[in-house]
């Protein structure tokens, strides 16, 4: 039931992340913000129902998942920067493509380790 649950939102984040990617593209900064926002908060959710349902980080995915949730949080925080012209747009570019490829190793992942 929880890893249902978990591979849900970790899904839903992969998901997001790539419509907000697509906004950011057709520049509708908006909703590129509604979706990476959703992402991060969908991608904290399903770190935390693991965290507590397993009693802590005891494989690989679960190391993984939470350096993964790390660099989505620094490409969240990146986005900051870059609108606030400190940070230039190909290096904002470079931590999303590392934030997707991330993700998508983890739901990779855990078809193989769960």
């Amino acid at each position: 039931m929880f890893r249902t649950i978990h591979i849900i939102l970790n899904s839903s984040s992969l998901i997001c992340i790539l419509l907000g990617i697509y906004f950011a593209r057709v520049h509708k900064l908006l909703w590129h913000h509604v979706f990476i926002f959703g992402a991060l908060f969908l991608c904290s959710m399903s770190v935390l129902s693991m965290y507590l349902r397993v009693g802590g980080l005891i494989n690989v995915h679960c190391y993984f998942g939470v350096f993964a949730w790390f660099v989505m949080f620094l490409t969240f925080m990146s986005g900051f920067l870059f609108r606030r012209k400190y940070l230039r747009r190909s290096l904002h570019k470079i931590l999303g493509i590392l934030t997707v490829s991330m993700i998508s190793i983890q739901i990779l992942l855990s078809v193989t380790v769960l």
